[in-house]
């Protein structure tokens, strides 16, 4: 089988891998000597907010109910 690669393919992988080391706690590619994806800003903005916000508020409601009567009053 003979897959012709597209420069968008071969970009859209590079920021699939930027983000999976971004989160991890890592760095750009660039400061790795790694090809940089070209993206525009939002990009980096909708996935930064994106793993900001991506919460089990469920389990973020249950902590609260366990520890809040844990609080001593100021």
């Amino acid at each position: 089988m003979n897959l012709d690669y597209t420069p968008d393919m071969f970009n859209q992988a590079l920021i699939i891998i930027e983000n999976k080391v971004l989160e991890m706690g890592g760095k750009e590619l660039e400061k790795l000597e790694l090809p940089t994806p070209q993206r525009n800003s939002g990009d980096r903005l909708n996935s930064a907010m994106l793993r900001e916000t991506s919460y089990d508020v469920k389990e973020l409601d249950a902590y609260i109910t366990a520890n809040e009567p844990l609080l001593v009053p100021d």
